[in-house]
């Protein structure tokens, strides 16, 4: 069976299965009594055809990038973030 990779997000000990949002403009929601935001996460190579796919690794700047993650948050008190990005790869 060949491997495919899950991406996984949450707030806590509860992760959501977001890998319908990689490489998409779509930012999933982030919500706890620590944190209020979102995130967006780009992995290249992993595409989807179906969904609305933007080229975020074509820009100069990004040569060399293969993954990224942006997290915004929606309450400007906040001003630590934590993230933990942990290969998972199911078979």
């Amino acid at each position: 069976m060949t491997p495919r990779l899950r991406v996984l997000a949450g707030t806590g000990t509860t992760l959501t299965p977001i890998t319908h949002l990689v490489n998409t403009t779509n930012a999933f929601s982030l919500v706890s009594d620590r944190f209020e935001g979102e995130v967006v996460v780009s992995i290249k190579g992993l595409t989807r055809p179906d969904k609305d796919t933007y080229d975020y690794f074509e820009r100069p700047e990004r040569q060399g990038i293969t993954w990224s993650i942006q997290a915004s948050s929606l309450n400007q008190s906040q001003q630590t973030m934590y993230f933990l990005a942990t290969p998972l790869i199911d078979r």
